[in-house]
């Protein structure tokens, strides 16, 4: 996964995995969605208490179809 805002960084996950994408401990933020995902089709979904123990929101997330 790759976000135009954090370049250099990208992110590799496995087959049934949930996480928090961060760069040096700390969650991402991103105001424009300017996601690259190099994945299997699936949808977007929000979750309002997803991130809280990152002080975040919530957060947006993936599945695979």
């Amino acid at each position: 996964m790759n976000n135009q805002l954090f370049q250099g960084y990208s992110w590799k996950l496995g087959p049934n995995t949930t996480t928090i994408l961060t760069v040096e401990d700390r969650a991402i933020v991103t105001a424009d969605g300017d996601w690259s995902i190099d994945a299997p089709d699936g949808s977007w979904r929000y979750e309002s208490n997803s991130g809280r123990d990152y002080g975040c929101n919530g957060s947006w997330i993936y599945t695979v179809s």
